[in-house]
């Protein structure tokens, strides 16, 4: 083992069979999602994923996922055993395919993600944990207030350390956002019209982070302890190898000119969540976006903002 930031028990360390990698993903089913069969699309390569995910375990990483979905509510799809959100062992994970309605209330995903990556939460005190992979899949821009919540997920330890991609339109007012929440342009796998061919890399996607997590970069965070070493070379590293990973699943599919300034100009506007679900400006429908403002809860996040990684 290379030198340590851990200053606790290495007993413990060695009775662990293997680190567990959360896996997050963030999955857009506004009403636009209907468009070009994306919503199928979306379930398809989310049910695809249990077998993927299994193969990749080994005897360093156990893997564990999370969904939360933003349309016509917000809210974690996978839950623990006593029913409440968790990010759950890849053997039990089951998916329900959803239905694509309603907003695109990103900013609220923003926040519930926010307050799953926490010791106090998803991330248990007993055990070692890898850097998460975060995955984001959009067709379009947030229809609430997105600023704020990604502000303070951004300050998250959790967040910051994790290799964060993105499954979104080439379109311009959308990708502020995008890398807003990256931090890298180029951890954005970008489509045309149909998430299809950007969906079917989900686990080639996933695969190499978690490679990555257990190379160079395999910091780990010991159980039962909640302070960082404060180096922010680990962050950088992290995010530029997400760039590097996503750019060479682009390289794979032949790459596509991403820069090109007439393409911009040329694209028309996507379709709106408001013109994909007329029926969600229904008031007898039930379904608003007033949801959307509604006052969050917060969770009081003792100890996180300071956590031990060390490395193998």
């Amino acid at each position: 083992m290379s030198e340590s930031y851990f200053e606790g028990d290495y007993e413990t360390l060695a009775k662990v069979k293997s680190a567990i990698c959360n896996i997050f993903i963030l999955a857009d089913t506004s009403g636009s999602m209907r468009q070009n069969g994306n919503i199928h699309q979306l379930n398809t390569a989310i049910q695809e994923l249990k077998p993927k995910l299994s193969g990749m375990q080994s005897d360093d990483v156990e893997i564990h996922i999370g969904v939360c979905t933003f349309g016509s509510d917000v809210r974690w799809r996978t839950e623990g055993q006593d029913g409440t959100p968790a990010a759950v062992p890849v053997s039990s994970f089951v998916w329900s395919d959803v239905q694509a309605k309603a907003y695109t209330p990103m900013g609220k995903a923003f926040s519930l993600l926010d307050e799953a990556m926490s010791r106090q939460s998803f991330f248990k005190n007993d055990v070692i944990l890898r850097p998460p992979v975060v995955l984001m899949i959009t067709d379009g821009d947030p229809t609430d207030e997105w600023e704020e919540p990604l502000k303070k997920l951004k300050g998250n330890k959790w967040f910051k350390r994790s290799y964060r991609v993105v499954i979104g339109p080439e379109v311009r007012n959308v990708q502020n956002v995008l890398e807003e929440f990256t931090d890298n342009p180029q951890s954005i796998l970008p489509y045309f019209g149909s998430t299809q061919d950007s969906l079917k890399k989900l686990g080639k996607l996933i695969e190499a982070c978690i490679a990555r997590t257990t190379q160079y970069s395999s910091s780990i965070i010991m159980p039962n302890t909640n302070r960082m070493d404060q180096d922010a070379s680990s962050e950088e590293i992290i995010c530029h190898e997400t760039g590097e990973i996503v750019q060479s699943v682009i390289a794979e599919q032949g790459g596509w000119d991403f820069m090109d300034e007439d393409f911009f100009e040329d694209s028309p506007n996507p379709v709106t969540d408001d013109e994909a679900d007329d029926s969600s400006n229904d008031p007898a429908s039930g379904s608003s976006d007033n949801t959307d403002k509604q006052e969050e809860e917060t969770i009081e996040d003792i100890g996180d903002d300071d956590l031990i990684w060390s490395e193998f």
